[in-house]
């Protein structure tokens, strides 16, 4: 069956600094659409060949042994710091309506989804049940689990971060870029890319979108940029002159649950995308967490275009990025978290907040077996370095939380303090990951349950 696009181009003019920079909606209608294929096929894609490290180009390394471990922890004599925030109930505002919505920020740790779904399950809310309100131009991003059934990219789309923005630094002020709420853009610029998104689910296999708001970077020039946008089975109808549009609101007469984006000529941005149900959630939960990403993605925020509404509790979760750092100062980290809290408070001024400090950490040793003749064996490394430089930025976190009217949750400690990666490494089943910087499945679950508790979250849904 075919598709019939009505346009209707709508601008909204804001002159700044030139009356010729002019952003703009545009509104498409779109009807008379075939349901989507069932599954979800994407284009052929050759897969990217990677050679295996050898010994030759990568050190060997293995998990400690649990007398190194034992010997490391008696040496250095670790404390245990007290948390003045755990098991503490979060102030929420008390005129709390559904659907409530929750947004969350962070790095890897978050980025899996693993912990977020286990929170929702510990809370009590099922998953047919739970929304997101945005979703991140992370799409295809590695180490990114969304709330989709599937996506697809290809064509050459790079990734803009906001931890990484560039900031110029004068006298009087630091002016840095402007990034969507998401903290992340997409860029496409070859002729063909496209984008592929199925919002379906496991927990919802119909269709479920009545509208979606692509939300764009307009690229502020004269650069003609033309699209291709498809429904479900529908045919692809094009968008033309996207260069100057800060939003695309496309808009449905049925229930649909797949969109495919095509770039057919210029180049794009896309800052992510607003969608809109058939059917209201009882909790919201926008999951904006990166890999790689660390609490400068709130420090160098000059300001945040965002169209979407205040979330009621916020989730913010970093640390282990700048732990890592071979240069990591205590002053400077405590500075630039204390501009980024203040910018977060300037976004959300009264929304109930919780600083999530980075989990335990620790070190792999190199194996000697491959040691020849003669050789002297490697020395063990200092085991509890990351450990020590996490409990610092734990430490700094909870201060900082304080002043900014946020709750703190020490995830190290929650763990067992300094040296418990390597007690969750040996855990049946292991609830640490090879690397020892990450968790297993159940190590992010077993954590958000501890969470849920020590913060009384089920009374959020079941007062």
């Amino acid at each position: 069956m075919g598709l019939r696009l009505v346009i209707l181009f709508i601008f909204q003019l804001f002159f700044v600094l030139h009356p010729s920079d002019v952003l703009a909606q545009l509104n498409l209608k779109i009807s008379n659409t075939e349901v989507a294929p069932e599954p979800f096929i994407c284009p052929g894609q050759k897969p990217i060949k990677t050679k295996a490290p050898t010994l030759s180009n990568e050190e060997e390394l293995i998990f400690p042994t649990l007398d190194e471990i034992s010997t490391a922890l008696v040496t250095n004599q670790p404390q245990i710091r007290e948390s003045a925030n755990q098991n503490k109930a979060l102030l929420l505002p008390n005129n709390l309506n559904q659907p409530i919505k929750i947004g969350m920020w962070g790095d890897s740790h978050l980025a899996a989804n693993f912990f977020s779904e286990e929170l929702m399950k510990s809370i009590g809310v099922a998953k047919e049940d739970i929304f997101p309100s945005f979703f991140a131009a992370n799409i295809g991003r590695a180490g990114v689990r969304l709330p989709l059934r599937k996506t697809c990219l290809g064509g050459g789309w790079k990734y803009t971060y906001a931890y990484t923005a560039n900031t110029q630094t004068s006298s009087n002020s630091t002016v840095s870029n402007e990034f969507p709420i998401g903290m992340i853009r997409m860029q496409a610029k070859n002729q063909g890319s496209y984008l592929w998104l199925d919002f379906r689910t496991q927990a919802l296999n119909n269709p479920s979108m009545q509208s979606i708001e692509i939300l764009l970077d307009p690229i502020g020039t004269d650069e003609q940029t033309i699209l291709g946008i498809t429904l479900d089975n529908g045919v692809e109808e094009s968008v033309v002159e996207v260069g100057r549009l800060n939003k695309i609101n496309v808009n449905a007469d049925f229930p649909f649950s797949t969109m495919k984006i095509r770039l057919i000529r210029g180049s794009l941005s896309l800052n992510g995308f607003i969608p809109h149900y058939t059917k209201t959630p009882k909790v919201i939960v926008d999951n904006l967490a990166i890999p790689g990403s660390t609490a400068k993605s709130w420090t160098n925020l000059s300001q945040v275009n965002s169209d979407i509404p205040p979330y009621d509790l916020v989730i913010l979760s970093y640390g282990t990025n700048e732990g890592n750092n071979p240069k990591f100062d205590s002053a400077t980290y405590q500075a630039d978290l204390k501009q980024g809290l203040t910018n977060f408070r300037r976004i959300y001024p009264s929304t109930a907040c919780v600083l999530i400090g980075p989990t335990d950490r620790g070190v792999l040793v190199p194996s000697n077996k491959h040691l020849k003749k003669g050789m002297k064996p490697k020395p063990v490394p200092d085991l509890l370095k990351y450990s020590k430089v996490h409990a610092n930025i734990s430490s700094v976190q909870e201060q900082e939380a304080n002043i900014a009217g946020c709750s703190f949750w020490d995830w190290q400690k929650a763990m067992g303090g300094i040296g418990s990666a390597y007690t969750w490494a040996y855990e049946k089943p292991p609830l640490m990951s090879k690397d020892l910087i990450h968790l297993t499945i159940q190590g992010y679950q077993t954590s958000a349950r501890q969470f849920s508790s020590d913060f009384l979250l089920k009374s959020l849904i079941n007062p």
